[in-house]
């Protein structure tokens, strides 16, 4: 299984198109998004690094909600890690692209994943963060809107709220409570 994943990866990496299909459509032939994800749970920084927010032939985004809505409806206050791993990506991805100028992502594609990956974490980051509040701490003190909220108030908070209106909110079920959410905490954490 971990071959696969890395076949995948390579081909999300290269875009590979007509290859890449293939090989998702044999994937979902032989095996669900649940055992994949289920069988990768040690790797799920590599799925949520290369298997979520990827780049088309002709260097779209492409969003893969079917992970997204696994790690929604499979998260619990103890088996987070996906959830974990999908914060720290994302805000790994704001710094390459604020601080470091070295994001492949243009500012709305970023803006686009921000707002399909909070829509997936931070609900569950505020169900569950009292309850297990050691394991929704590894490595991050907040939510993914919290952190532009407070790191970026002046440039990309405004533009994330800019853009969500502009697009309607993408119609994501979550964003508008998590925005409101995130303004709630401060740089002590959440509320």
């Amino acid at each position: 299984m971990k071959n696969l994943i890395a076949i995948i990866c390579l081909l999300s990496i290269f875009s590979c198109k007509k290859a890449q299909e293939n090989i998702n459509t044999n994937i979902r032939s032989k095996f669900s998004i649940n055992e994949i994800m289920e069988k990768n749970k040690s790797n799920h920084g590599e799925v949520t690094d290369y298997l979520i927010f990827t780049k088309d032939p002709s260097s779209k985004l492409q969003i893969n909600t079917e992970i997204l809505n696994y790690i929604q409806k499979n998260t619990t206050a103890q088996q987070n890690q996906y959830t974990i791993a999908l914060e720290k990506y994302v805000t790994r991805e704001i710094i390459k692209f604020y601080d470091e100028k070295s994001s492949p992502w243009t500012e709305e594609e970023l803006i686009k994943i921000i707002a399909f990956a909070s829509n997936t974490t931070d609900p569950l980051h505020k169900k569950f963060w009292k309850e297990a509040p050691d394991n929704w701490h590894n490595g991050m003190w907040g939510n993914i809107l919290s952190f532009c909220y407070l790191v970026y108030p002046n440039t990309l908070w405004i533009n994330f709220q800019n853009q969500m209106k502009k697009e309607n909110y993408y119609n994501l079920p979550h964003i508008k409570e998590m925005i409101s959410y995130a303004t709630e905490f401060d740089k002590f954490g959440p509320p």
